[in-house]
């Protein structure tokens, strides 16, 4: 077969299997598929002859930011191109903002792309169009492919469209409510399949096929791409190391669990045990709230560690040193952070700050005896969850599932992906 794939992210050769849609074209090209790539980027960063990179043309926002720049280069200090801070931002100027983020601030990636595969169609048709988002403009790049060329489109939504994190209150209305709702209508409904990486999302975007008299919704997991074959006992004499790593942004926020360490310290259940809570990557504040201030407010200074970004490489090894993994997903019931996957390789306790009926929590819960503080429980059963995690760090009786990791295996999952290409 021969198959365009299309992604606005892609990794270059010497991080191919770093995202889905590579770790995918990898798996098609091994059985024997002539695959070719359009994805973001400058067509002078193409080292490989079937990855096409296209430079997106500039969207709606940034021009308009461009022309306030130079009407007015005073006005526009904001970082965010201009738009200002939410709360300052007046309604007749969301509807405006608005309808620059339809349906997404990559729509400029929609016209290079699609120019670029009539390009490369007309030299040799292609079997099957596979795109993968976000961003959403992904997705009207095959749309406008299907529909003139009546190519087969399957559309994998690795974060729902409307059904999941919900854009920036700034730049959405109504109106553009309404548009977006029409453009995955008409995506749902000219796609032949559509692939989700989670049983939530499926179930949401299933209901709406249904509707249209499309077939059901598939569900491929992202997977887990190693998992360890043992686990270090901890030393009794040195400390228990719990371990975030990832960005606190949407509602990641770490101040439930401070508090509750906090807490545990002044009542003295922690007993001897000394406890570093380590955060990796860009965790030094919470939106407006620095944690190390917060940290010393609490009296745990001496219990947070504040690590800057690491390179993805030195992620692994972080992780196999960790006692307990540390995982912040509240109010993303639909998405499972890809992190998710990480932690489960590491056949280590997992203490979680998820939504109670939401995947994460329920694939935890599957995986094991996992540690769940939902949004349901109070300060009291919090403390409660975190002492037990701790306490099982640190005896290092905790055992996984390993049956039901082996399910959730990249390999297992990308074969199941391949077939339904394939079919």
């Amino acid at each position: 077969m021969r198959i365009l794939v299309v992604a606005y992210y892609y990794p270059p050769d010497s991080a191919v299997g770093a995202l889905r849609p590579a770790k995918l074209v990898r798996a098609l090209e091994e059985r024997g598929h002539d695959v070719q790539v359009i994805a973001a980027g400058s067509p002078s960063d193409a080292t490989s002859p079937t990855v096409h990179r296209v430079k997106p043309m500039r969207n709606p926002r940034e021009l308009y930011s461009s022309l306030k720049r130079s009407a007015a280069p005073a006005a526009a200090t904001a970082s965010n191109g201009g738009v200002g801070p939410p709360g300052a931002v007046p309604a007749w100027r969301r509807h405006i903002f608005s309808l620059l983020w339809l349906p997404d601030d990559r729509q400029g990636f929609i016209w290079p792309a699609y120019r670029a595969a009539r390009e490369l169609a007309r030299q040799k048709p292609f079997d099957l169009v596979y795109t993968s988002a976000p961003p959403a403009s992904v997705q009207l790049v095959g749309l406008l492919l299907s529909k003139a060329t009546g190519v087969r489109w399957i559309a994998e939504f690795r974060d729902p469209w409307l059904d999941g994190v919900p854009k920036p209150s700034h730049v959405r209305s109504s109106l553009s409510d309404a548009a977006d709702r029409r453009l995955e209508r008409a995506c749902l409904k000219q796609a032949a399949e559509v692939i989700t990486v989670t049983y939530t999302a499926a179930e949401k975007i299933d209901a709406k096929r249904k509707a249209l008299s499309r077939p059901a919704t598939r569900v491929v997991l992202n997977g887990i791409d190693e998992i360890s074959s043992s686990s270090t006992p901890r030393n009794n004499s040195e400390p228990i190391r719990a371990v975030h790593v990832g960005t606190l942004y949407h509602s990641r926020d770490p101040r439930p669990l401070l508090s509750a360490l906090a807490e545990l310290r002044r009542v003295g259940q922690l007993g001897e045990r000394r406890v570093i809570m380590e955060f990796i990557g860009d965790a030094r504040w919470y939106g407006d709230v620095s944690l190390e201030e917060f940290a010393k407010s609490a009296g745990i200074e001496d219990v947070v560690s504040l690590r800057d970004t690491v390179p993805h490489a030195d992620v692994a090894k972080i992780l196999a040193d960790g006692h307990l993994l540390v995982l912040l997903a509240q109010d993303q019931p639909v998405q499972v952070p890809n992190k998710l996957y990480e932690y489960l390789g590491q056949r280590k306790p997992i203490l979680a700050f998820a939504d109670d009926h939401g995947e994460t929590a329920t694939m935890l819960r599957r995986a094991g005896q996992h540690f769940v503080v939902t949004e349901h429980d109070r300060e009291a059963t919090t403390r409660g969850i975190v002492r037990d995690a701790l306490t099982a760090a640190a005896a290092g009786t905790w055992e996984p599932k390993d049956d039901q990791l082996d399910v959730w295996r990249t390999e297992r999952q990308m074969a199941t992906l391949v077939s339904l290409v394939e079919s």
